[in-house]
């Protein structure tokens, strides 16, 4: 089944030299998505968007400079000032077994054993390490840091976003923000049964608190060969700055 979403990558924040090269403002300033793209869909401030191929793509630090066909010139390229560069979801590569596409979990549950804590609207990058923030009920948000001991799991494929069990951000302890309580599957129910009737019959040095050990031990196992948090890769993230990378054709601009 082809995905068709049009995925917004980045933003021409100005041209670059004088050959028609534009240089992108990425929303994901990690992300080298567009050095693999043939084509891109162009969307400019005013105007019909449009399909256009990519002659030259490269890297300058924290930016990318593309030349795209039919852009000829620095007067081109001005024009093209603040256009959305945009690509269809199924035109992305295929992501590694422990990275996912931020596009593909927005909306996504995040959910604690204890219940739903929100949806996942979006994405920040921090030096140290990304986090995923989740719109709550009550219309708050909450930064979940994409690192090991906060998130257990990201599952594209079920949209849930799943913390590590023990209440590592304090949510359930915050009565200003409390968590939403899940329905418990029938295998849970099951075990809680178990659990009760063990705790009925007589003390054999442990017995009681067998059936609550084996509940916690099948949820965490939920979470075996789950993608690393911290090594997710964000395609789709926030919009990050391309301070600082000289324009290479500024010194012709005036001549130009």
């Amino acid at each position: 089944m082809t995905d068709s979403r049009l995925i917004p990558l980045a933003e021409v924040a100005r041209p670059h030299g004088v050959r028609g090269e534009l240089r992108l403002k990425l929303y994901n300033r990690d992300s080298d998505l567009l050095l693999d793209l043939d084509q891109v869909i162009v969307e400019p401030t005013s105007g019909t968007p449009s399909t256009v191929a990519v002659r030259e793509a490269r890297r300058a630090n924290d930016a990318i400079l593309v030349w795209l066909e039919g852009c000829d010139s620095r007067d081109r390229a001005e024009e093209l000032r603040g256009a959305k560069i945009l690509a269809p979801r199924d035109a992305f590569p295929p992501a590694e077994p422990d990275e996912f596409y931020v596009c593909d979990i927005i909306g996504a549950q995040a959910v604690a054993p204890e219940g739903v804590i929100g949806l996942v609207e979006g994405i920040i990058s921090y030096p140290t390490c990304d986090a995923l923030i989740v719109r709550r009920s009550k219309g708050d948000t909450l930064e979940l840091p994409l690192v090991d001991g906060v998130v257990d799991e990201v599952d594209v494929a079920n949209r849930v976003v799943r913390l590590t069990p023990g209440d590592p951000l304090g949510l359930t302890s915050d009565d200003s923000a409390p968590v939403e309580k899940t329905k418990p599957s029938r295998a849970e129910r099951h075990q809680e049964k178990l659990a009760r009737r063990a705790e009925r019959k007589p003390s054999d040095g442990g017995s009681p608190g067998k059936g609550a050990t084996g509940a916690g031990k099948g949820a965490a196992r939920a979470g075996e060969g789950a993608t690393p948090a911290g090594e997710g890769a964000a395609d789709a993230g926030e919009g990050s700055s391309d301070e600082g990378v000289p324009d290479e054709g500024a010194a012709g601009e005036g001549g130009g």
